[in-house]
């Protein structure tokens, strides 16, 4: 689906220029979440940001292997890209209609069941809690069918319950989908209940500098971080981040 080959990223500065990410090098097929996990100026966005195609890169490539490859991608702050004058319907419904969609109503529809949005349809961002605006926000890049979904910390505003809830739903409604998804976060426990790969960068310049493969089942639940498997693997991926850091 994509390929990212020897990529590096440098952004000019008072000195000369700063090297943010250098020698990426990873593939992600169809249906496959991979999580990109790094400390906080690890170049995690930057990166994410370069496969949309909203940033410069320096060197290397990144291989679509299709010229007609839908992009889509989530941002942090869900609330600063909702239109504040659109229902949650007509949010979605309006992505549906950019996308091309033949029937941009009935998908509309389809995604606000998936997302279980159906009963709050008609309400406006202003009425919507954190995660509900979050949800809205995916829902409405959902509708548009993206080959690749690109989700940059899209968590990282929400408490640990919510988050909890609505990342196991959004888990099981990009594997209906098939998307190939890269997902951006600094915590390991999102990283190991959301993904089926993770990779680990660096602090700046940020280089991979590990890959897990997540050996947790396929239906993901809150009953996985009772698993041994999850309780070790985060633990070790919390040390190497401390380790970053320290």
């Amino acid at each position: 689906m994509i390929s990212v080959c020897n990529l590096s990223i440098a952004k000019p500065n008072k000195q000369g220029s700063h090297q943010i990410i250098e020698r990426v090098d990873f593939d992600v097929m169809k249906g496959e979440i991979v999580a990109i996990l790094g400390p906080n100026g690890s170049g995690k966005s930057t990166l994410l940001k370069a496969l949309a195609g909203l940033q410069t890169v320096t060197s290397g490539q990144i291989i679509l292997l299709s010229k007609d490859l839908k992009i889509g991608m989530v941002f942090q702050n869900a609330s600063q890209s909702l239109y504040p004058w659109y229902s949650i319907k007509k949010q979605i419904c309006m992505f549906a209609k950019i996308s091309g969609c033949k029937s941009p109503e009935l998908s509309a529809k389809k995604m606000v069941d998936l997302f279980g949005l159906g009963s709050m349809d008609h309400l406006f961002p202003y009425q919507l809690s954190g995660g509900l605006m979050q949800l809205v926000a995916m829902a409405r890049t959902m509708v548009t069918k993206p080959d690749l979904l690109l989700l940059d910390e899209p968590f990282s505003s929400l408490d640990y319950f919510t988050t909890m809830r609505l990342l196991f739903k959004v888990r099981n409604i990009i594997k209906q989908e098939k998307s190939a998804t890269i997902f951006v976060t600094h915590s390991p426990e999102e990283a190991l209940l959301f993904a089926d790969r993770i990779l680990l960068l660096s602090k700046s310049p940020g280089k991979i500098v590990g890959e897990v493969d997540v050996k947790l089942k396929s239906e993901r639940s809150q009953e996985c971080v009772l698993d041994g498997y999850f309780v070790e693997q985060k633990q070790k991926l919390l040390s190497q981040l401390v380790g970053f850091i320290a």
